[in-house]
């Protein structure tokens, strides 16, 4: 028996593949064009990844040499038994080939800008930067502010702590797409630490990219600066091959800046996919303020389910005080929003009357109007019977997280009590009593599923887009059209 399943036609500029459901996934950046497409160039090919503790893409990348670097290497084996440095590692020099794994022991690196080198060549062939099991490798600039970050496709960085001072204005940004008429695919950033950045990851030009697992600290400005900036083109469609898609944003935590005024480096979104944006998902990802609003996604296809956005207000450019949690107003149709938390996060319906648009099963507490079809209200005073965690407990570990990173990088490389104080935000469990307790609408199987971000997921990236397509959702390519798996479905070919 020959057995073909889901094979799709996919546009490179002027080159047709077939490839798998196995192999397709794409990953763009585009902001800050001029800066990016200055040191990304060596970069400008096609990706894939995949990640997080919890939820693997479907091809796990095999390892074929792991190499070591420590902040005190010399060298160039890079072994274990002699380890070289970062910059050693990434650069020309290095024994590093596609696919291998390079492993960061404990201990600071300093370094203006790092170019992850060495890219992957496949799905199955993916460069991998990770800390050692246990270690905690900061990646700051030389003067402990949050260096420039670039990467090639078919990488991923895991597990690694980068940022420093907190910053109030854009001085460095983590890149993560593609210029020039080109796209970035499968760059993932899974179970990493980021903090002081005035602006933080940014998408242009990109497909299929995970951010999933990460934890980001202090990050945001104004009205225009975001923790994630997921952006397009500003006309749609852009450049053909070039329109970012297919995003996925899963189990982050966001702990803003606390103080809302954008001066001083509070403010965007948290997850801001704008521009024309196409196909994404942000899932079970907690944002809490003050100092960042949740979400926003400009364009047509998105998926947001199960988020908890606690306090998400800032002041915008300067104005008076204002609540944001998920924002619609800027979806244009095909869109599913459900089973997310919005505690003091005002929920922005101005275009949940479109026919394509679903927002079910939300929970909702503060001053702000419960939106779309079954919500569910919360009680002030009942955080730990509903929720799971007091307010007190919740605020306590958002005061400790923002004083342990106002710290030198010397000083949080061994502070004992981030792990603490972050797992406190992390796995916070919906009671069975709760209202929340498997109230929501399953997304991904028939199962119960609680509203808020304590509840499963699918296990594959292919598995999430799968889920996304079963809602009825539409996926867009790199050209701006609509994929043939949302126009027919599955296609595929047995033959017995």
């Amino acid at each position: 028996m020959v057995h073909l399943e889901r094979y799709y036609v996919v546009s490179v500029g002027q080159q047709y593949e077939l490839l798998s459901a196995f192999a397709i996934a794409y990953a763009s950046t585009n902001a800050h064009a001029n800066t990016f497409a200055q040191s990304e160039s060596k970069f400008q090919s096609q990706s894939i990844a995949d990640s997080d503790p919890n939820t693997y893409a479907d091809s796990t990348p095999k390892p074929l040499t792991t190499y070591y670097v420590s902040p005190s290497g010399s060298g160039t084996a890079c072994t274990i038994g002699s380890p070289c440095t970062l910059g050693t590692a990434v650069g020309s020099s290095s024994p590093v080939q596609p696919g291998d794994t390079v492993e960061l022991a404990n201990g600071i690196y300093q370094y203006d800008s790092v170019t992850f080198g060495h890219p992957g060549t496949s799905p199955t062939v993916m460069t991998i930067y990770k800390a050692e099991l246990g270690a905690r490798p900061i990646i700051t600039s030389t003067t402990n502010t949050p260096p420039n970050i670039f990467m090639g496709d078919y990488t991923r960085l895991d597990g690694l702590w980068i940022g420093g001072t907190r910053q109030t204005s854009d001085t460095a940004d983590i890149f993560i797409g593609a210029e020039g008429g080109l796209i970035s695919n499968w760059k993932q950033l899974t179970n990493c630490t980021f903090w002081g950045y005035y602006g933080g990851i940014l998408s242009g030009s990109a497909q299929y990219a995970l951010i999933q697992g990460n934890r980001f600290v202090q990050m945001g400005g104004g009205a225009l600066f975001h923790p994630n900036y997921i952006a397009n083109a500003n006309t749609f469609p852009g450049p053909a091959g070039t329109n970012t898609n297919h995003i996925i944003l899963d189990s982050n935590l966001f702990v803003a800046g606390g103080d809302p005024n954008p001066a001083v480096g509070g403010g965007g979104y948290a997850m801001h996919s704008f521009h024309n944006d196409r196909t994404g998902i942000m899932t079970r990802n907690r944002v809490f303020g003050p100092g960042n609003w949740g979400s926003v996604f400009d364009g047509i296809g998105v998926l947001e389910a199960n988020n908890f956005l606690w306090d998400t207000w800032h002041q915008d450019g300067g104005s008076a005080s204002s609540s944001r949690g998920i924002d619609t107003e800027y979806t244009t149709g095909s869109g599913v929003f459900i089973n997310n938390i919005n505690y003091n996060a005002y929920f922005n319906c101005a275009n949940c009357g479109i026919s394509s648009i679903t927002v079910n099963k939300n929970a909702f507490f503060g001053p702000d109007p419960a939106v779309g079809q079954n919500p569910v209200t919360l009680t002030g005073g009942q955080e730990a019977a509903q929720i799971g965690a007091s307010a007190t407990t919740i605020n306590n570990a958002i005061a400790a997280i923002r004083s342990s990173f106002s710290a030198t990088p010397s000083t949080i490389l061994n502070d004992s009590t981030i792990e603490t104080n972050f797992s406190a935000l992390k796995n916070i469990t919906v009671p069975t009593t709760s209202p929340l307790y498997q109230r929501g609408a399953p997304w991904y199987d028939t199962n119960p599923i609680n509203i808020g971000p304590n509840s499963g997921a699918p296990s594959t990236v292919d598995a999430f887009w799968a889920a996304f397509r079963a809602l009825g959702l539409k996926e867009y390519d790199a050209n701006g059209q609509i994929s043939f798996s949302s126009l027919s479905g599955e296609f595929r070919m047995t033959r017995r």
